[in-house]
């Protein structure tokens, strides 16, 4: 709003042209106005002459924008929006890109930084504008430990050009541990230190001006000075206390009833007193309006609470239509109950119009944690109906040739085709993650085989043409870690299940993760290599195989020999790492597995799905050669090039590593005590090192050896050491 936030705004402006400060960090809590101000600034930047915007990006969790939650998105938004503005940036871009785009955007965020930003960048030493970078609302991305890394890769970034990053966020703790909070070397600004009087004239200013401009014909004004100063008192310095309150007052053209609801909420919410406690107020106040018993049968409130609940866990932006599928309602039925919370969610005018949300995260956090027992809303209910809602649309949707193929020759489509519904989507990208978080993930099962028993290739069919088919071995592996009761095949004449001789369900989620890694760049390109390539080279034993190919007909035969006896099968690719892996270790409990490589990175994966627990493990002593894991599964310890062994203790998810200093060349192996307490590491330097993982010290050297030592192993006792 025009003379709102005039300071705040002009100490941005003078950061950006005077400070050299490379950092700006705008902290406050929920509803202060900071995603506001992110934007207003960018509108500023863009047209002032003597400033470079480079690109911005508004995280959220609440937006219905998939992947604005995705630390992953961030950096590669913004290079791209670069990308437009500056032809040079852009040349530069594509030359780091060449060798393989995909790659660096499947990276890590920390690790995208280089590639996509830092390294093009330098073509624009010569710029003499600043390059404004703005990420707002940093809090709202889903993986804190992957933000982490990227804000300290942030922190740490150099450039020959003269690049600067807004940034904006609550100060949630995984922030505030961030190099970015301190004060010595970046701008910080904190929203609660602005002088009250300036932020309460501010609000009052935003209020006055959204009165005036919602004015009702022919009629004297419905309000006065003292209630936009009351209603401005009340907000105690939450905009979007004011915002959310003008929104609810301006729902209606009746003058009376404008009138009403101004006077009711001044009434109603004049003692609030706690930090939240007005945007608390606000929130109660229209959720009993919207409930109230006199006005809404209890069969209402039932689908108005259950609405909510399926609006705020929802993963990807929902229409009222394919919300209205995946509940099995009538989409009059949900507009009906979402008509009286028009001030908390946004409801787009078109039924099959993406965007159904809520107007801000913190009116989810407080339905799931602050509000009163009456008023609050489970979030595993919502996770549960909307589990079963997928697998009803998937069971309704799927049939042979959903994706509508014309013929092997031609490759998908390069967008998502009009002919995939908006619920059919939601349901075959989001199944798996709905059924897992619900309470009892395990009630799933019957209908996981009734749903996936005879359309298991139909579901692919949909992730190919989406072009979604790389995150299917994912989620089928998740699928196969929920999932325990028996599994049924089909019989071809009747499409009724037939039980199928030592098999369960998480064999049949196996093998269908195994049929589509392994031909995952033909299914990929073309949703019909599904049954003329995937399924006839398929193992014999696959309980994918055996329940298919009976159904298909005209296919070709592959005759193998000895293929199908050796017994071991691929069941995912772990990709990440940038050179040769050199070692890959499991965990002692099953949970995890290290791989180490000449890239110079351990890196620690998720078997269930294939996913990095966490930030690739770097100490900076040249490639690594071996890498094992302790007894309780706590640490890991690499051995590198440069005859250095680390320790990384990783459930305290350690970045810096205990270093253990003292051979001369190459380590080749390291191994654990059975008790964890040792460390033995053998190196081409001749010589084998004890050392203690308390303490760092090297407690005894071997030096017997006359040529590089290539193994070494201890005693189940722990005593020996061979």
């Amino acid at each position: 709003m025009p003379g709102t936030r005039v300071s705040v705004l002009s100490k941005f402006i003078e950061w950006v042209k005077r400070d050299p400060k490379s950092i700006f960090w705008l902290a406050g809590m929920a509803g202060t106005g900071k995603s506001s101000i992110a934007l207003t600034l960018c509108r500023i930047l863009q047209e002032d002459p003597e400033v470079l915007l480079g690109g911005s990006f508004f995280c959220s969790r609440t937006a219905n924008e998939e992947g604005r939650a995705d630390v992953r998105r961030i950096i590669p938004t913004i290079a791209a929006l670069f990308a437009d503005v500056s032809p040079k940036f852009a040349a530069e871009l594509a030359a780091e890109l060449k060798p393989g785009a995909g790659a660096a955007v499947r990276k890590p965020a920390s690790e995208q930084i280089g590639p996509l930003l830092q390294h093009p960048l330098a073509a624009l030493a010569s710029e003499a504008r600043p390059i404004i970078f703005v990420i707002d609302a940093l809090d709202e991305c889903s993986d804190e430990r992957e933000l982490s890394a990227l804000l300290k890769a942030i922190a740490g970034f150099k450039c020959t050009a003269n690049v600067k990053f807004i940034l904006t966020s609550r100060p949630e703790t995984h922030i505030l541990g961030t190099p970015i909070t301190d004060q010595a070397l970046n701008e910080i600004l904190h929203l609660h230190t602005i002088g009250s009087d300036e932020v309460l004239e501010d609000i009052r200013m935003y209020i006055g001006n959204m009165f005036a401009q919602h004015p009702i014909p022919d009629t004297e004004p419905w309000y006065s000075d003292a209630d936009v100063a009351s209603l401005a008192n009340l907000a105690n310095g939450l905009f979007i206390f004011a915002s959310t309150a003008i929104e609810y007052i301006l729902d209606t053209a009746s003058v009376d009833h404008r009138m009403d609801r101004l006077k009711t909420t001044l009434s109603t919410m004049k003692n609030s007193k706690v930090a939240t406690g007005p945007l608390d107020e606000v929130y109660e106040f229209v959720i009993a309006r919207a409930s109230n018993v006199t006005k809404v049968e209890p069969h209402e409130l039932a689908q108005i609470r259950q609405v909510l609940s399926c609006i705020l866990v929802a993963r990807m932006p929902l229409s009222l239509s394919a919300l209205a599928e995946l509940l099995d309602a009538k989409i009059d039925v949900i507009r009906a109950s979402l008509r009286r919370l028009r001030a908390v969610l946004h409801v787009p005018d078109e039924r099959d119009q993406p965007g159904l949300r809520v107007l801000h995260a913190s009116f989810g956090d407080y339905l799931f944690e602050r509000a009163s027992v009456g008023i609050r809303i489970s979030r595993t209910n919502g996770e549960e109906t909307l589990a079963r809602g997928c697998l009803r649309v998937l069971a309704k949707r799927l049939h042979f040739n959903v994706s509508q193929s014309r013929s092997s020759y031609q490759p998908n489509p390069s967008s998502k085709p009009d002919f995939i519904p908006l619920a059919l989507e939601y349901a075959c990208l989001q199944w798996i993650y709905h059924v897992s978080s619900s309470p009892e993930p395990t009630s799933f099962d019957k209908s996981i085989t009734d749903t996936f028993t005879p359309r298991l290739l139909f579901w692919m069919e949909v992730m190919s043409v989406l072009g979604h088919i790389w995150r299917a071995t994912a989620m089928l592996m998740l699928a196969a870690a929920t999932v325990r009761v028996p599994f049924r095949s089909c019989n071809k004449a009747n499409m009724q299940p037939i039980k199928v001789k030592s098999a369960d369900l998480a064999r049949f989620l196996r093998d269908a993760n195994f049929f589509v890694a392994s031909s995952r760049e033909a299914i990929g390109r073309s949703a019909p290599h599904i049954y003329i390539s995937a399924l006839p080279m398929a193992a014999r034993d696959s309980l994918v195989y055996q329940t298919f190919i009976p159904m298909c007909q005209g296919l070709i035969s592959v005759d193998t020999h000895g293929i199908d006896r050796h017994g071991g099968r691929l069941a995912m690719t772990l990709s990440g790492h940038e050179a040769p892996a050199t070692s890959a270790e499991y965990s002692p409990d099953g949970h995890l597995i290290c791989s180490s490589s000449s890239d110079g990175t351990v890196r620690i994966w998720d078997p269930r799905t294939g996913d990095e627990k966490m930030s690739p493990l770097r100490s900076g002593d040249g490639k690594v050669h071996t890498v094992t894991f302790a007894p309780d599964s706590s640490r890991i310890a690499s051995g590198t090039e440069l005859g250095v062994v680390c320790v990384w203790n990783i459930c305290e998810n350690q970045t810096k590593p205990l270093r253990l200093v003292g051979h001369s060349g190459p380590v080749s192996v390291v191994v654990f005590s059975p008790d964890g307490a040792l460390i033995a590491s053998a190196s081409a330097d001749t010589t084998v090192r004890l050392w203690s993982v308390g303490t760092g010290e090297v407690l005894k050297v071997l030096i017997n050896h006359t040529m590089k030592v290539s193994a070494v192993a201890f005693s189940p006792d722990g005593t020996v050491l061979a």
